[in-house]
């Protein structure tokens, strides 16, 4: 006896599903908006909006929606991989992830600022870089909300940027939190 997930009809629901779901996000690549994502994730069960999300934000680059509203859209649903991406490549200016630092809850804002100082360096922008690592420590003295992306930092890093790191503790301070997790 075949299982019910196996079942002709239960294939054809998922596949009209699918169809829907692409008919949807290709809407949205011909107007994106905020509130256009909004509506296209609310679509969604819960339980696959996370996947949902990564299916629109791959197809909405592919289709060159622009990386500062495909931010603002993934910010909403949640973090996912393509939003650091579009940090990490640099494709989102610094200032604009940082935006959200200010409306943050407080243990958050740290890795705003940390994620926007990524985005910086992503830029080339060095100066921009430090000012917003200072702001991303100003708000976690720790450093533990920042520890992640300043890995990633340092592992990009040219001379200049390592030895700043160093200087002000930044990388002392992170093989410390390491020894103490161990």
């Amino acid at each position: 006896m075949a299982a019910l997930s196996e079942s002709p009809i239960r294939t054809e629901s998922r596949q009209l599903r699918d169809a829907a779901l692409d008919a949807a996000v290709l809407a949205f690549t011909r107007h994106p908006s905020v509130a256009g994502w909004e509506l296209l994730i609310r679509s969604v069960a819960p339980r696959r909006r996370y996947q949902v999300a990564r299916r629109a934000a791959q197809v909405a680059r592919a289709h060159g929606v622009e990386p500062w509203l495909l931010f603002r859209c993934l910010v909403r649903t949640g973090p996912t991989s393509d939003l650091l991406d579009l940090v990490e490549s640099g494709a989102v200016a610094p200032e604009l992830v940082a935006s959200y630092a200010e409306e943050a809850p407080r243990p958050l804002r740290a890795l705003w600022f940390a994620l926007a100082a990524q985005a910086a360096q992503a830029r080339g922008e060095d100066r921009l870089l430090r000012e917003l690592l200072r702001c991303a420590w100003d708000q976690d003295s720790r450093g533990t909300g920042v520890q992640v992306v300043l890995r990633r930092i340092d592992a990009q890093a040219d001379a200049s940027l390592r030895a700043w790191l160093q200087a002000t503790g930044a990388i002392e301070g992170q093989r410390r939190a390491r020894e103490a997790s161990a």
